[in-house]
């Protein structure tokens, strides 16, 4: 509400004077400031509704003192202890329980003092909202007040909420729009109806839907308020073209929307990109290290098999060593003089005359050496 301020909201509150102004709605406080800017200049004073605000209500009772009286409760709860308001701002819940009942209050507490309605201002009384609840807090509404709703999306060419994508889909907004006890602007309405009092509205078209509503006597007895309505008074021409504008502007926030979530589906994307590149780089680097590995395993092996060789090609030459020097014993004069006695004396004794020493060990030292061959047909 607070882009109204200085084209609407500020010329009225010069016109009307108000001394009790109540703010329905604060949210981040970028009009509660500008009201309480209006206050110091022209002794009046805030009461600012909200359960939930998005700024520090302690800051601003310390810069602004009694001037600033804020109600962290229910708008409903927090209007009936309100007495002699002179301009509200509504932009709270935006259902039709809800406006409506704060409409009823606001009517209640001025004719206990028998004033007339307060000026009320209204912001969302056009699409979304206009004709289809919202519900902040669905527990807060009565069940036979409470439309069915679901957190999911809005186009101003559907009446059905959409399946993805949209206006407000983390909101818990009607399913269906239109139809009686729904929306902002159908609450005004039914108010103004049911009221005793002669009452007037002027809708602006723009930014989701703004309105202004005061008695009808307010305009014939303040020439500065009647001729600020003046200005407000739209032709059919005029609203029709605020309409197209508010449109293409609905338009223009609904491709963003949808781009931000393209975007965002693309930084998934990304994202799994980059995590499955790295799931390759650490396999990549695996198989690295495993190739490095067996690199490394490979020139341990053929360390090995070189040693192997070595300690073979010694064994080898100790081996023919061996072979040559026995061959050399078993041609000596000392050998073949010690054979014939051992002969002599087996067959003396009656024993084995097969047995021959230098043919067992020859055969073993076949067996020991490179190939079958007997030591005295290799080449010494």
């Amino acid at each position: 509400m607070f882009r109204f301020w200085e084209s609407v909201i500020l010329p009225v509150f010069k016109a009307v004077q108000p001394g009790t102004i109540v703010e329905i709605g604060a949210s981040f406080g970028q009009n509660t400031t500008k009201i309480l800017a209006y206050c110091r200049e022209n002794e009046a004073h805030l009461h600012s509704i909200d359960p939930s605000p998005r700024f520090s209500p302690e800051e601003l009772s310390r810069e602004y003192g009694d001037i600033f009286i804020f109600h962290d409760r229910l708008s409903l709860e927090a209007l009936e202890g309100i007495d002699n308001m002179d301009a509200v701002l509504i932009d709270g819940d935006h259902n039709w329980y809800t406006v409506y009942n704060e409409l009823k209050t606001i009517e209640n507490q001025s004719r206990k003092n028998d004033n007339e309605l307060p000026v009320v201002f209204f912001h969302d009384i056009g699409w979304p909202y206009g004709r289809r609840d919202l519900y902040y807090d669905p527990g807060h509404i009565p069940e036979e007040h409470r439309k069915p709703y679901r957190q999911k999306g809005l186009h101003p060419d559907s009446p059905d909420l959409l399946e993805q994508g949209g206006l407000s889909p983390h909101l818990c907004n009607a399913v269906s729009e239109g139809g009686a006890g729904n929306g902002v602007l159908t609450a005004v309405e039914d108010f103004m109806e049911e009221s005793g009092q002669a009452l007037e509205l002027i809708q602006l078209p723009v930014l989701f839907g703004f309105g202004l509503l005061y008695p009808a006597k307010l305009s014939a007895a303040n020439r500065d308020f009647a001729e600020i309505v003046k200005r407000l008074s739209l032709s059919e021409e005029i609203a029709a073209l605020m309409e197209v504008a508010e449109r293409a502007r609905i338009d223009t926030i609904l491709n963003r929307n949808k781009m931000a979530e393209r975007a965002a589906e693309l930084q998934r994307e990304v994202e799994a990109c980059r995590a499955g590149q790295a799931e390759l780089e650490e396999q990549l680097n695996h198989k690295d290290r495993t190739i490095k590995e067996l690199c490394s395993e490979r020139e341990r092996l053929k360390k090995k098999n070189s040693e192997l060789n070595d300690l073979l090609e010694n064994h080898y030459v100790l081996v023919d060593r061996l072979a040559t020097n026995i061959y050399a014993l078993f041609e000596s004069r000392r050998w073949k003089m010690g054979d014939a006695a051992g002969r002599i004396m087996r067959t003396a004794l009656g024993g084995n005359r097969e047995f021959s020493a230098p043919a067992e060990i020859l055969e073993l030292l076949g067996r020991l050496s490179r190939s079958s061959e007997e030591p005295e047909n290799r080449g010494r």
